[in-house]
């Protein structure tokens, strides 16, 4: 009897155990379905981007916090400071505002953190996210929000601003006096620390934070010694007998008669090689006698700028609705510095008199004339344009020489167009003209001047032709050449960058031309039926800029003023793009919102005094 009363009571207790998992299961799945429901639309608690909470928000309301905060740093800057001195660096520096050209030092990727925020607790199983979203709220769950930084540029800025400060450490090297070799005495020295710079600016922006940067000046110790490398002044007089080192250019067999050049041999002398001389350490840290490698660069550069043959791809027009050459293809071929260098320095090293050929890397036209008439160049593709009224003469010249270095040019099916790589280089040699800007109290000609009014036309063309835009930063501030605000598109080496894919089954011929203020580019190509419509940009979320800003300096007379830049609004732009397809293709529709964020941008000012006093320094231009 007492067993069987046992065995109802642990029923009982068994019963009330499951009765109490089963609501504990069903109230949990309860609150976890209304959990659901409550941020159906909005990032789950927890989640947090530079610091930012953005649990609860939608991706709209997220955005424009994170955008906030971002756009705050812009305007604040990073101040880097040692002793009394602050330098303050702006991610967005005005090389010119009359032809509105800037570039960036850093910028950050806002969308693709917000869309990450998101789809945490969204992206798995349902079980999986469950966990994921419970995870959070006992444990914030923190994205790095994505940024692109040119640090190279970041280090010249603060090293040419604190040069004062910095005596760098000298290794002892070869001099000659009275004819005599000597060695120089090593010299320690002192000199930031840059990695630290590099590292403190990084933490400072992966929070979107405006902390000063304090500078830390070490000792900076040489690395080749006077008594250990005495020895090696006794290979000096051998080496120099080496001079004259014969450098001879070999023509390729199937570019003679064809050269445009008439030497083919360069000779180094015996004041050449003793200047090119130094010790120096090879690879085993060890010191040896070699060649000074910028200055043996230096002088290859000017024998490249004599050679250097590049391959030169066909291009073509469309006139009366064919397509006819107007460029032929060639091969060519381009002087290797890097490889040339290590010739003569492996000679020198060896202490053998010999011949160096110059070592000469071979390039290939991808565009022949014979393989044009199978690129599908038949039809009109697509049409982009852009307004340039009111450029001044050196602006309008550079839109010109860009547009004509464009034009011809063959996009290949599945090839990914890089306008930069294409432009080439912006420099006089290329045809382009500078613009005078103000750099650090000084007058300096800066090239590159309307190239956006080439990038934006460009993203245009691509939009309307329907191509997949696979790279496109808008400008920093809105810029009356651009307008409507949202459909430009910025470039500057080495970046941002303006890329797209040709998807279509045949080659695209780019056509550029100039129309009174008007800047036209077309593809012509073999029409796969797409279609694609385009909105009108709507602009919102307008705001002011801040107070003017002056910038005080000794090159202006004593209250003399000068505008530097004009104001901008801020404000945020985006249009809607739709792309449909023939049922033949079997591609689905593409529906796609573009969106563009201008920052407000301050009237700046250059204001004469007699001694600067300003301990804060601003990046103006570059």
């Amino acid at each position: 009897m007492d067993n069987i009363f046992k065995t109802s009571k642990n029923l009982k207790w068994l019963l009330i155990v499951i009765t109490i998992f089963l609501a504990v299961v069903i109230i949990l799945f309860l609150a976890l379905g209304f959990y659901d429901m409550r941020f159906q639309n909005k990032i789950f608690l927890g989640v947090k981007v530079a610091g930012i909470s953005l649990g609860g928000k939608n991706v709209d309301q997220a955005k424009t916090l994170l955008q906030t905060k971002v756009d705050n740093l812009a305007d604040k800057g990073i101040i880097f400071s040692y002793k009394d001195k602050d330098y303050r660096v702006l991610p967005i520096v005005a090389v010119d505002d009359e032809s509105s050209q800037v570039y960036e030092l850093w910028s950050y990727d806002v969308k693709s953190a917000i869309e990450q925020a998101y789809g945490l607790g969204r992206d798995e199983g349902i079980w999986q996210n469950n966990i994921k979203r419970l995870s959070y709220l006992l444990k914030d769950k923190k994205i790095e929000i994505e940024y692109k930084l040119n640090q190279g540029k970041i280090i010249q800025l603060v090293r040419d601003n604190f040069v004062e400060y910095e005596n760098p450490g000298k290794d002892a090297n070869l001099v000659w006096k009275n004819n005599k070799i000597m060695i120089a005495e090593e010299e320690t020295g002192m000199s930031f620390d840059y990695q630290q710079v590099i590292e403190s600016l990084l933490k400072e922006l992966a929070e979107v934070n405006s902390n000063k940067i304090e500078l830390v000046l070490e000792v900076d110790e040489p690395h080749i010694i006077k008594s250990e490398v005495e020895f090696l002044t006794t290979q000096v007089g051998e080496l120099l007998k080496l001079a004259p080192i014969t450098l001879k250019l070999i023509v390729p067999e199937y570019y003679q008669g064809r050269k445009r050049f008439n030497v083919i041999e360069w000779y180094v002398n015996y004041q050449q090689l003793q200047d090119w001389l130094r010790i120096k350490l090879d690879q085993n840290k060890q010191p040896v006698i070699g060649l000074n490698e910028d200055l043996v660069k230096e002088y290859l550069l000017d024998i490249a700028t004599i050679v250097d043959t590049p391959a030169q791809d066909a291009k073509f027009n469309v006139e009366n609705g064919k397509v006819v050459e107007w460029q032929s293809s060639e091969d060519g071929f381009v002087l290797n510095i890097n490889e040339t260098f290590n010739s003569l320095d492996r000679l020198v090293m060896a202490n053998n008199k010999e011949v160096i050929e110059l070592t000469l890397t071979m390039q290939r036209s991808q565009i022949t004339n014979e393989n044009v008439n199978d690129m599908g160049v038949r039809e009109l593709f697509g049409v982009g344009e852009s307004d340039f009224s009111g450029s001044p003469l050196n602006r309008r010249h550079n839109i010109k020489t860009g547009a004509e270095a464009l034009n011809g040019l063959l996009i290949a099916p599945a090839e990914e167009f890089s306008l930069m790589t294409n432009l080439g280089e912006i420099d006089a040699a290329n045809g382009y003209l500078p613009e005078l800007v103000i750099k650090d109290g000084r007058t300096i000609p800066e090239y590159g001047g309307g190239l956006c009014q080439i990038g934006t036309t460009a993203f245009r063309l691509a939009i309307n032709a329907g191509l997949p835009v696979t790279e496109r930063r808008n400008h920093s501030y809105r810029v009356g050449y651009y307008e409507p605000a949202g459909t430009d598109a910025t470039v500057y080496n080495p970046w941002p960058d303006f890329k797209f894919i040709n998807d279509s089954q045949e080659y695209l011929l780019l056509q550029t031309r100039i129309e009174g203020n008007k800047l036209i580019f077309e593809f012509w190509g073999t029409p796969d039926g797409r279609q694609v419509a385009t909105t009108s940009p709507v602009i919102y979320n307008i705001v002011k800029p801040g107070e003017a800003e002056y910038i005080e300096t000794d090159g202006l007379a004593p209250g003399e003023k000068k505008l530097l830049e004009h104001a901008h609004n801020g404000a945020d732009a985006q249009f809607e793009r739709t792309i449909i397809w023939p049922e033949s293709l079997g591609r689905e529709t593409i529906e796609e919102i573009w969106s563009s964020h201008y920052v407000p941008w301050r009237e700046k000012w250059l204001i004469g005094v007699e001694v600067s006093e300003a301990t804060t320094t601003d990046v103006l231009v570059e």
